[in-house]
């Protein structure tokens, strides 16, 4: 404990004289040795905190922002909590994005202003946060400083859900009523020479929702749509739908496609397989399935999903016997 003490000490003295990199080693180094010491991990942890800060470190500007904004150790302060998360968030920390945009949605420590709340919430969203795909949702099903569009809405909400945000699945319940101003919606995107890839992606969603209602004619319109568009990860899962139609002469380019985009994703593997093997071409599937196991595998996927790839492979012997 001594000695972590007097790493804690050298610790400070690097941060006193602007050193924060030993600074921070320092502090790392002392909490290795405090193991259950509660006082000393806890003083040098703010000691560490601060002295991340000081660095510019987002992470820590984040933390505590944190602090600031449930007053844990430091009394609580609106103001304080938006403005380090805003240096955080302009550093690109992704959760701090995603805050910050929830900060703009309700107006805490700032102005509320849905314009720069759903451009952060954007920023956020591109790199897969769930909560800033969830709040961006509500400001598409609203309108709040974005156009009102159910179509999006219905896709980001769907992107939360499958992250297993419970409040973005509890709002995909309420589309179940909203099909019919979905598919209008759906329709204008159709009918434009370009869309964003938000668009796009809109329609994606809606094809792949009525995959999972087995509705195959909706879903191969709106896949459809969607790809030729331009969306390129809707290319397996249309790819698919003409697989499940019996359709493997207009399933096969699409299919090709996908793995030609996404050669590292096993699921792309075996849609490409199970086409091959609808064709009757039962040696280029074996080499795909045999492919996508070996994939799975280096990617320690589930037990499960192996088991499945190994079963698919075995009916296939029995079927080319």
């Amino acid at each position: 404990v001594s000695y972590g003490r007097a790493l804690s000490q050298l610790g400070q003295c690097y941060a006193n004289c602007g050193d924060y990199e030993n600074a921070v080693s320092s502090f790392n180094k002392a909490l290795d040795r405090f193991g259950g010491e509660a006082s000393d991990r806890g003083r040098t942890l703010s000691y560490l905190l601060h002295a991340l800060i000081e660095a510019g470190d987002k992470k820590g500007q984040f933390l505590l922002s944190e602090e600031y904004q449930v007053g844990d150790g430091v009394e609580q302060d609106d103001n304080l909590a938006f403005e380090w998360c805003l240096k955080s968030a302009e550093q690109g920390y992704v959760p701090a994005m995603a805050r910050i945009g929830k900060y703009y949605f309700y107006g805490f420590g700032c102005e509320q202003d849905f314009s720069k709340a759903v451009e952060w919430l954007m920023k956020a969203t591109h790199e897969g946060d769930d909560d800033a795909q969830y709040y961006l949702a509500i400001c598409y099903k609203q309108g709040y400083g974005v156009a009102k569009s159910l179509i999006k809405s219905f896709a980001l909400f769907n992107d939360s859900a499958c992250q297993g945000n419970e409040l973005a699945n509890i709002n995909m319940e309420s589309f179940k009523g909203k099909l019919e101003t979905l598919e209008k919606e759906a329709v204008a995107l159709m009918e434009k020479s370009e869309v964003l890839e938000e668009d796009a992606k809109a329609l994606s969603t809606l094809g792949i929702y009525y995959l999972e209602l087995d509705d195959y004619l909706k879903s191969l319109e709106y896949l459809s749509a969607s790809a030729e568009k331009g969306y390129e990860e809707a290319y397996n899962n249309l790819a698919w739908v003409y697989h499940l139609m019996g359709r493997h002469e207009d399933a096969l380019p699409w299919a090709e496609k996908a793995i030609e985009r996404f050669p590292d994703n096993p699921t792309v593997l075996d849609t490409l397989a199970e086409v091959y093997k609808g064709l009757g071409r039962l040696d280029d599937a074996m080499e795909q399935f045999e492919l996508c196991l070996k994939m799975k595998m280096d990617q320690k996927v589930s037990e499960e999903e192996i088991e499945e790839t190994k079963n698919k492979i075995e009916e296939l012997k029995k079927l080319k016997k």
